[in-house]
């Protein structure tokens, strides 16, 4: 048997909306949900999850996890936390399945698409299927085309395809093997992230107004094959060294405009809908350009200054378990384990100090101009 864990909302939608208003299409993005319902129903097959996702997703109100909700949380609206937050003491509401789930979620974005038409399930197991491992070519999959598909046309394309393994797998195995299967093709395939434990995975279909859907009933679909499961097998993965951190700002930087650039950054937290990345780039610049100084990264006070500029931007995009201390620890701990620096070359340092030399001269001539506007302005 295997547990799934249902997220939804009375009153949201957990959807995206697509809306024609003179000639144009906007996009609408999900909902979102501070509190989200839960429920956790036991399958037995692929095909009963099949048809449970599909009736669920026409109501656009759910969601699911990999991770099982902690039992003194189950059946209440709640937050969705994997850790405790240290900010609010909000306790965590998620926890890994210790003997893992048998559904299988494959995410994939930017499907290459020659023909540019909508994709047969032939296309799908000729494009899609076949750059998968052997066991998977034989097993019955259901797949659901992403929200965006056939808007604006169909090169690319993006789907899910979903399997049943012939035994449960925890999270982080999954994560292992799909980031092995994508070292094997030299590419990002498959998207590992899908495999958290709290990581949402939208299923609802879109809502279109003014506009026709331009799948109808086609986004979902059931594709029965010899095996009803994929017998997964574990991937050997290529060591790969750490990262190393080229000393490249450490003649452009001084502590102060690491300072002022770190707070740049956490700026950018939320612009456009995206949180980790520009939190990942946040938290690596300022170990980095601390290390390449010579400096110990004042990690305290990274976490500080990122509770203080970015705390309400995460919280507000439903992001708020970066926060949390454990989290925000592990994040932080990988930078400052794995960025480490290496002494610059002298051509290096001479295309530094010319560089820097001409950021100086742009950043007075700027003051001067800013000072001459003043005192005109005065008179």
């Amino acid at each position: 048997m295997c547990v799934i864990t249902y997220l939804f909302s009375d009153h949201k939608l957990l959807c995206k909306q697509f809306i024609r208003s003179d000639g144009a299409i906007t996009v609408q993005p999900y909902d979102n949900g501070y509190l989200l319902n839960n429920e956790q129903i036991e399958y037995d097959s692929l095909e009963n999850t099949y048809h449970d996702f599909k009736e669920l997703a026409a109501s656009r109100r759910f969601c699911f996890i990999r991770g099982n909700i902690k039992p003194e949380f189950q059946g209440k609206a709640c937050r969705r936390l994997l850790h405790d937050d240290s900010l609010t003491g909000d306790k965590a509401t998620i926890e890994a399945d210790p003997f893992g789930k048998n559904l299988l979620m494959l995410d994939f974005d930017d499907v290459d698409n020659p023909g540019g038409v909508q994709p047969s399930v032939a296309d799908l197991e000729r494009l899609v299927v076949a750059r998968l491992p052997a066991e998977f070519h034989n097993a019955s999959f259901f797949y659901q085309f992403s929200s965006s598909a056939g808007v604006r046309g169909w090169a690319p394309f993006k789907v899910h395809l979903f399997y049943w393994t012939t035994k449960p797998w925890p999270d982080a195995k999954l994560r292992d093997w799909a980031k092995g299967w994508n070292e094997h093709l030299g590419l990002k395939w498959l998207d590992d992230r899908v495999f958290l434990s709290s990581q949402i995975n939208y299923i609802a279909d879109p809502l279109f107004v003014g506009m026709d859907d331009p799948l109808g009933a086609d986004r979902w679909g059931f594709v029965e094959k010899a095996s009803g499961s994929v017998d997964l097998q574990p991937i050997a993965r290529t060591s790969r060294p750490a990262p190393v951190w080229t000393a490249s700002l450490s003649t452009i930087y001084t502590p102060a405009d690491i300072q002022d650039r770190l707070e740049e950054k956490l700026g950018e937290i939320g612009v456009g809908g995206n949180y980790r990345e520009p939190l990942m780039a946040a938290i690596g610049f300022y170990i980095a350009a601390s290390k390449s100084r010579g400096l110990v990264p004042d990690l305290d006070h990274l976490k500080s200054a990122i509770h203080a500029q970015a705390g309400g931007a995460l919280r507000a995009g439903g992001r708020g378990e970066y926060l949390t201390g454990r989290h925000l620890d592990e994040l932080i701990g990988w930078y400052d384990r794995h960025l480490s620096v290496v002494e610059p070359t002298d051509a290096q340092k001479a295309a530094w100090k010319i560089r820097n030399d001409r950021q100086n001269l742009i950043r007075k001539f700027s003051t001067f101009t800013k000072q001459q506007y003043i005192i005109g302005a005065t008179l």
